[in-house]
């Protein structure tokens, strides 16, 4: 009973810090039916009746490896227990890439997500726990992660359009496994947690014998939330420096002045992978040798190509980065968005269709040069089309009543993790 009030009373000072209560009334929990989530699911259902907040709970089954639907039904059974509203989401998951937990848990998100959104839910509760993080700490170390690797996993973070909470990011799993035997409420264990073959599985064996050096996971997680403190720090350092030294033009290119070139590596790094992100939509940032060499091509009058991105000089002594022509989308509808960048505002003519400008946009208009843009950056900018026709350009702002629209904003995005 001792357990429990105090972990009801850390939930409930995480989730007064979230301000969850002043946003909505009305929150998910992902409950897998195994340890962590369940404990969640049960704590925060206490949270929620003293707070008059809705609940509604889901598990996905992704059908890949048997007892999936078992884990499932147990969830369900807690949250009929706790007079909650409960869905299981049966989808079958499609081919899996190198790394099977990475695409079942990106899978995991995009099903949420879906659910979340036709529940009008303002957030989505995940059972990370303090142990999660000393693991990811571990695995980042590994990979020679700088300050944004080893930092801590945030307490909201936006994915797939929902914001996802995370409650539990300062309680312990062995702590919640004793809460649920005390509570007496059942739960499944993943056979994927006893898996050596995976990289987290051998993370969290290995935690154990680092304990008498005074690594223990709670020494690790709090080393993780400094570094999160100093990735912030950066992180708002990297804004103001932006504001100073680039600016996105109408083709959506990134263009870094010279003084670009003079900032700290740190920065000046950190604004090149986050240019590569707004441009690109990418989840991650590259790999920083692959990043830290195309920087530097760049700065030598070169042009180097990542992460479907250009970078090259602007033979000003700055940098451009660009989409890459032959990274972006395939044509799409006129009133579709294009690329995951473009949309296009006014009336448009039947059949027409809204792609790169290309090899067949420098045909149809030679004089494109007369615009003062790069051929990297005008092959990739968005143009439309009817058949083999050229109707409207983005260099050229537009066609009368026309215009092409940002869709990720005119400004460099940081997104947490």
């Amino acid at each position: 009973m001792q357990l429990t009030g105090a972990l009801q009373a850390r939930l409930a000072f995480t989730l007064a810090g979230l301000e969850l209560c002043r946003e909505t009334s009305r929150i998910g929990a992902a409950v897998s039916g195994g340890g962590d989530s369940m404990a969640m699911l049960s704590l925060l259902s206490g949270w929620c009746a003293d707070n008059e907040v809705e609940l509604l709970v889901a598990s996905v089954d992704h059908r890949l490896r048997d007892g999936s639907a078992a884990e499932c039904e147990l969830a369900e059974e807690l949250a009929r227990r706790l007079g909650r509203s409960h869905t299981i989401l049966r989808r079958q998951h499609g081919l899996v890439g190198r790394n099977l937990q990475m695409s079942a848990r990106d899978f995991r998100y995009g099903v949420l997500a879906d659910w979340a959104r036709s529940g009008e839910l303002g957030f989505v509760a995940l059972g990370h726990t303090r142990d999660d993080q000393a693991e990811t700490f571990l695995l980042n170390l590994a990979r020679g992660s700088g300050v944004d690797g080893l930092s801590a996993m945030p307490g909201v973070v936006r994915r797939h359009g929902i914001r996802w909470i995370r409650p539990m990011l300062d309680i312990g799993r062995r702590e919640l496994r004793e809460y649920l035997a005390g509570e007496g409420i059942r739960w499944a264990e993943d056979p994927g947690n006893d898996d050596g073959a995976f990289d987290r599985v051998k993370a969290r064996n290995i935690l154990g014998s680092l304990s008498p050096l005074g690594l223990s996971g709670e020494q690790l997680a709090a080393t993780a939330n400094h570094m999160q403190r100093a990735r912030l720090a950066l992180e708002n350092a990297a804004r103001k420096a932006a504001c100073k030294v680039a600016r996105i033009s109408e083709l959506g290119e990134i263009r870094f002045s010279k003084t670009f070139f003079q900032l700290d590596e740190e920065l000046r790094y950190r604004l090149a992978a986050q240019a590569l992100i707004t441009i690109s939509g990418a989840r991650y940032r590259p790999r920083f040798a692959s990043l830290q060499k195309c920087v530097d091509v760049a700065f030598n009058g070169g042009k180097c190509t990542l992460s479907g991105c250009v970078l090259e000089s602007d033979g000003d002594g700055g940098m451009l980065v660009n989409r890459e022509l032959n990274a972006c989308a395939e044509p799409v509808p006129a009133g579709e968005i294009w690329d995951g960048r473009w949309k296009i505002a006014g009336q448009t003519p039947v059949d027409s269709r809204l792609g790169a400008f290309g090899k067949a946009g420098f045909a149809a208009c030679p004089d494109w040069k007369h615009y003062g843009h790069t051929r990297s950056s005008v092959a990739a900018a968005p143009a439309l089309w009817r058949g083999n026709a050229l109707l409207a350009t983005a260099m050229a702002g537009g066609n009368g009543e026309l215009r092409f629209l940002p869709v990720r904003g005119t400004q460099l995005m940081f997104n947490a993790r």
